[in-house]
């Protein structure tokens, strides 16, 4: 975004603790808040934006309140879903869950000229909680690199033979409530496996917690078509999947952090139909009936969606190139670069 801005002729500095993509930036010492706090003292700039939380978003919350300087909030997700797993193993974790990391939250919302939100479904959930801010609430939809997702090569992986028809699950296994989806659609997979021993699936988790890798293991270990479940962890070419595979599948719990899964832009991106529940942003990304299928959070209504796709391949394929073209047409970064644009010039007048 930072590139698609200065190309509309804005003047971005990016403070980071390291760089991005060989991207211009301005160190941030160590990365404390109070190494943040005196760099942005020290800064002039008409408007400031993050999407971290805590220590950015509460840095640039002191820095309006000592010198009036706007910033805008994006909020990436529902945050309070994350307290319980942010405060694991820590001591007086009920403390920080419940005090205060409800009161760093709720300041960098009512330091916010504008808070941002990456789905509508982002956008209501924040406003049911949060009503006073309601009126700085926004929705403005992620971008994504279409071409990156629809470039990978078709890959020979192990234990999938010649014939089989692949599913593909690419997820994160770092929260607990999140992490819950990945269940359903092991479930969900178990029932088409039953009717249908040439479907393989496999799982690309990204994961930096051994406790959920570790349970997703065990609970695979119990099922008897384990052996129809290959696992990647932080597989490092998620495009070579994708173009590996015939069916893209996801779930998320209502009460997870997610507001808009990006494995589904990057799934569509790359050309495939997509089964997926009808749970937070899901819904706003894949098209019911005509880039996939949007279905309860039961692992029998995926189950059966899956089998209709796999007794209709011209139906993937129509589903996949329609899956393709929307999300190149609505999730680019042009889009999202010219409504920040906008958001930041009004904030700045």
């Amino acid at each position: 975004m930072a590139e698609k801005l200065r190309e509309r002729g804005f003047d971005v500095v990016h403070y980071n603790t390291r760089g991005y993509l060989h991207d211009p930036y301005v160190k941030v010492g160590d990365g404390s808040a109070s190494a943040l706090t005196h760099l942005l003292l020290r800064t002039n700039h008409d408007v400031y934006f993050t999407s971290l939380s805590f220590v950015p978003s509460s840095c640039l919350y002191l820095n309006r309140y000592l010198r009036g300087k706007p910033y805008v909030f994006n909020a990436t997700g529902v945050k309070w879903e994350m307290f319980r797993d942010r405060t694991r193993k820590k001591p007086f974790a009920d403390f920080f869950i419940h005090k205060v990391y409800p009161f760093l939250l709720g300041q960098t919302f009512a330091g916010a000229s504008r808070i941002v939100c990456n789905s509508r479904f982002l956008e209501e959930t924040i406003a049911l909680r949060y009503p006073q801010y309601q009126p700085r609430l926004s929705t403005i939809y992620n971008g994504i690199e279409s071409e990156r997702y629809s470039s990978g090569q078709r890959q020979s992986l192990p234990g999938i033979n010649e014939g089989d028809t692949v599913l593909l699950c690419v997820t994160s296994l770092n929260y607990a409530n999140k992490s819950s989806g990945l269940q359903l659609v092991l479930d969900a997979f178990g029932q088409v496996q039953e009717k249908k021993e040439t479907v393989k699936l496999l799982v690309a988790a990204k994961t930096s917690n051994p406790r959920y890798q570790e349970w997703a293991n065990n609970y695979l270990q119990s099922q008897p078509w384990r052996d129809a479940v290959i696992f990647f962890y932080n597989h490092p070419r998620i495009p070579d999947l994708l173009a590996s595979s015939d069916i893209f599948v996801y779930a998320t719990p209502a009460n997870s952090n997610d507001s808009l899964p990006r494995a589904l832009l990057e799934a569509q991106s790359s050309g495939l139909p997509v089964v997926t529940t009808d749970t937070t942003g899901c819904p706003e990304i894949v098209r019911d009936g005509m880039t996939g299928f949007v279905v309860p959070y039961e692992a029998k209504a995926m189950a059966e969606k899956i089998m209709h796709l796999l007794e209709n391949p011209q139906l993937r394929q129509q589903f996949g190139k329609q899956a393709k073209r929307w999300i190149a047409e609505t999730f680019t970064w042009d889009q999202m670069a010219d409504q920040y644009a906008n958001l930041f010039l009004e904030i700045a007048r």
